[in-house]
């Protein structure tokens, strides 16, 4: 009678084990699909990056009369969602930025998941194979002790592995999206108190002006 409550916990606990295996399945094939994704982000960002950097070196320097928003040169992630959205006003600007934002926290969130869930599934496969396991040593089992013990060294290994990869994209994302937010505001915070401070003459026709700047942008 006195083996009861230990007898309810460790059937609990086994029957644990089969989900959590399938969960950790799961997670790392979301995470893998997740490292496509930011492979291609990468890859996106490593095309278009220099140029928008450069335009917004020549913006830093003062070296711009007038821009054009189109002709911002943002081929890649948050800028190209920004100004094409943006188009010709900056009217909605500030809830654009807000968008974005939430945009951002929403795609490192999903990696904090990993980050902490891949781990603690780890764990669990770990703790919950060491009751049987014990149990074949002490009854001779030897091939319950192996087949348990491959299980819970096996699980944790791919847990810190989902963490692992989780944690190496959440950084650069982060250092990405944080850095491409500057810039955005930068750009919109510039283009309007250009707006206020001066208008194109008839002359300066904002699509030539714009293109010509992004041409010195590319050339440099």
């Amino acid at each position: 009678m006195n083996n009861v409550p230990t007898d309810i916990l460790q059937w609990i606990s086994n029957s644990l084990l089969i989900p959590d295996i399938l969960l950790l399945f799961a997670l790392l094939a979301l995470t893998v699909s997740r490292l496509g994704g930011f492979a291609a982000e990468s890859f996106a960002r490593f095309r278009g990056h220099k140029k928008f950097a450069a335009f917004v070196g020549v913006l830093k320097r003062g070296g711009v009369e007038y821009v054009h928003l189109q002709a911002v040169p943002a081929n890649f992630g948050l800028p190209k969602l920004a100004f094409a959205e943006l188009q010709d006003t900056l009217f909605h600007a500030d809830k654009t930025l807000d968008d974005l934002q939430l945009h951002a926290e929403a795609a490192l969130k999903k990696l904090h998941i990993g980050i902490r869930v891949g781990p603690m599934l780890g764990l669990a496969g770990t703790l919950i194979p060491l009751g049987p396991a014990l149990k074949g040593l002490a009854a001779g089992d030897l091939n319950s002790l192996a087949n348990n013990l491959i299980v819970a060294f096996a699980t944790p290994v791919v847990g810190i592995a989902i963490g692992g990869i989780s944690f190496f994209m959440y950084t650069l994302r982060q250092r990405w999206y944080t850095q491409d937010l500057s810039d955005i505001e930068f750009i919109i915070k510039w283009v309007r108190q250009d707006k206020f401070s001066r208008e194109p003459t008839a002359s300066e026709s904002a699509p030539q002006i714009a293109e010509g700047v992004v041409e010195g942008v590319y050339d440099a």
